[in-house]
């Protein structure tokens, strides 16, 4: 849509005009007018200034117009941000964002928060940041509560950049070139967390700049306290089922406890039974609505958690289903992996080999495939699996000290429905090493598992 068409649309979608404010507007707009008669080199400015005028009228006056005028702007920008996002998209182009626009500058570094998407489990923000010398800055946020004590959290850490915009058209962007002085916005970035626990009302973000230098960053002793105030009316936008259903897959017993839906994710939290022989180490439940939607799992961002084979629970985390609106949503399961409990360990050797592996993972020891960054590789039949899972967990070496591995490479090759992962070989132990399995391969369902979430 071009922005004039947005312009109109606009117009049409503002309420409640108070009286008198159309003539107002006209009369503005006429003394543009007869301004661009009198001096024609003012045209362009005046042709602006008369639709400013009208612009800043609409806006203080009509609180309807206020509410459109504020949203037209940011979809399009916004959307393309998160275009690799399905649940972020969805959640924006449903106008579920807040608008916040505080700008702090130090050192000739300016960064803006633009907006939000918060809800009680998730908090993404969007901010830019340009300098004044054109150097390339780097930002490291740590988010805390309104007491300083840090938001234990995880997700996209990073700045994820947008695409670059088009040149902007129509009044809407005539007017933002004019209040920036013609100069060029730079792109959007955004952080995404996921709280553990609930997202507070309050929140601190503690930023610090970096100069983005290539491989290194050079502090540049520039720190920024962004006091966040989060909308009630989000924090309160969750839908939880409890489902307690009770079935069997692959042989073990799995307990569905609940379905929570939020505006950018939803989980869905299961149990396993104790008396289970194998771990259920792989679960990719998806949901469908009335017409056939689908909505998977996260394949960007936040990432969900399989099995727990210490503690037999886990939670699984889908796209947003918080938009539908049919009567009814599905959950479906139809593959899995288990894990026996009883599985033996591998045995890894100084030299490098491996003894004792199950039948759907073996060494690799083709030149094909070899590569110099790591020591030693695996083949592993992944079967279902549409990740790329490391097979193995922990080890424990022949002194009782356990350690985890430095895995280098792993890629899926497709065409044999086969994962190669690359190891280094630990060090300051002493060897052989227990090698703890943590993968089997994903299995089709004999009999898909359908519940009825609502």
């Amino acid at each position: 849509m071009k922005r004039d068409q947005e312009w109109n649309t606009l117009l049409q979608q503002a309420e409640n005009v108070p009286d008198g404010l159309e003539v107002c507007i006209r009369q503005a707009i006429e003394r543009g007018r007869r301004s661009e008669r009198r001096k024609k080199f003012w045209k362009p400015v005046t042709a602006v200034l008369g639709a400013a005028a009208a612009f800043v009228l609409l806006v203080n006056c009509s609180t309807g117009f206020a509410l459109a005028a504020s949203r037209v702007p940011i979809v399009r920008e916004l959307v393309e941000a998160v275009v690799l996002d399905p649940s972020l998209k969805a959640a924006i182009a449903h106008e579920y964002v807040q608008l916040v626009g505080e700008i702090y500058t130090k050192d000739g570094v300016t960064l803006k928060i633009e907006y939000l998407v918060a809800d009680a489990k998730n908090l993404t923000v969007f901010y830019r940041v340009y300098d004044e010398k054109g150097r390339e800055i780097a930002l490291n946020p740590e988010f805390k509560d309104e007491t300083g004590e840090e938001i234990a959290a995880g997700g996209s850490f990073g700045q994820e950049q947008s695409e670059p915009q088009d040149e902007e058209t129509g009044l809407i962007g005539k007017l933002k070139a004019l209040f920036r002085g013609g100069k060029p916005e730079p792109p959007i970035y955004y952080w995404k967390y996921m709280i553990e626990g609930n997202t507070p009302e309050r929140v601190r973000i503690d930023v610090e700049a970096y100069q983005d230098a290539g491989m290194t960053e050079l502090p540049l002793g520039i720190t920024f306290e962004v006091p966040l105030t989060i909308e009630p009316q989000f924090l309160r936008s969750v839908k939880t089922f409890d489902i307690d259903k009770t079935v069997s897959v692959l042989g073990q017993t799995l307990t569905i406890d609940t379905v929570e839906v939020y505006p950018t994710n939803t989980c869905v939290k299961w149990h396993t039974a104790p008396e289970n022989d194998s771990w259920l180490t792989y679960l990719p439940f998806y949901l469908t609505d009335a017409n056939g939607v689908r909505v998977d799992g996260i394949m960007n961002g936040v990432a969900g958690s399989g099995g727990d084979p210490s503690g037999g629970v886990g939670e699984i985390y889908l796209e947003s289903a918080w938009y539908d609106t049919a009567e009814t949503l599905i959950l479906h399961l139809d593959n899995a992996a288990a894990l026996p409990k009883d599985l033996p360990p591998a045995i890894l050797h100084e030299d490098g080999t491996l003894t004792g592996l199950p039948d759907y993972i073996r060494q690799d020891l083709s030149e094909e495939l070899s590569d110099s960054f790591y020591d030693f590789s695996v083949l592993t039949e992944k079967g279902t699996y549409h990740t790329n899972t490391g097979p193995f967990r922990w080890f424990v070496d022949a002194d009782g000290k356990q350690g985890s591995f430095s895995e280098m490479y792993s890629k899926i090759l497709e065409d044999d429905h086969l994962m190669h992962t690359g190891y280094l070989m630990p060090t300051d132990v002493t060897y052989p090493l227990e090698v703890e399995i943590g993968f089997a391969p994903g299995q089709k369902l004999p009999k898909p598992i359908s519940i009825s979430v609502r």
